[in-house]
């Protein structure tokens, strides 16, 4: 598939196991109890896709999402294992009772990106930018768990965390200005950035 145009195509129930998706239009495209194991959706366009009912047997397994555009995708009840959103722009996409293992978002583009009911263990946000922006909403993070993340030198500017948990979370020389901490902190490493 890669390179091909799949607009509103659906894999629903479907298995998808090493399956090259670079640089493919999957504008709108269904991912429903489907079993993805290692697909690479690197610069592929998955605007308005949705990912739902992935978890158990149908989880998500080492995606490569790199440089791939996610804007308005929703993950629903999905396990994310060792994916890569590196430089992904994932605005305004919805993740709702997400597990993320060892995945990761340096570089992304969250704003405007909304996780909720989300846990994350081992998974890295280095220099991801998440900085709330009136265009494209908030970046809110509501009921997550933190396990042994990692947000060191995010931008987390404006970004909301409402009835969050932190475990052995780190967020060294991050960018917090304006950042709401509606949460429990206390299992986490945090020093500010110094301003120039």
């Amino acid at each position: 598939f890669e390179g091909a145009t799949l607009q509103n195509a659906d894999f629903s129930g479907s298995d998808v196991k090493h399956v090259n998706f670079t640089g493919a239009d999957c504008t709108g495209v269904l991912f429903e109890r489907v079993k993805l194991e290692h697909p690479n959706f690197t610069r592929a366009n998955l605007t308005n896709a949705v990912f739902r009912n992935q978890k158990g047997n149908e989880k998500i397994e080492t995606m490569d999402a790199t440089d791939a555009l996610l804007q308005n995708v929703r993950f629903e009840d999905a396990q994310i294992n060792g994916a890569n959103f590196t430089q992904a722009v994932l605005t305004g996409t919805v993740f709702i009772r997400c597990l993320f293992k060892q995945s990761v978002f340096a570089e992304s583009d969250l704003q405007g990106v909304q996780f909720v009911d989300c846990l994350f263990e081992g998974t890295q946000f280095p220099q991801a930018q998440a900085q709330g922006a009136v265009w494209s909403g908030k970046t809110r993070f509501s009921r997550c768990t933190f396990e042994g993340t990692n947000l060191d030198q995010a931008d987390i500017r404006g970004v909301e965390f409402r009835d969050c948990k932190f475990h052995g979370a780190s967020m060294k020389e991050i960018r917090r200005e304006g950042t709401v901490f509606d949460s429990d902190c206390n299992g986490m490493a945090m020093r500010a950035a110094r301003a120039d």
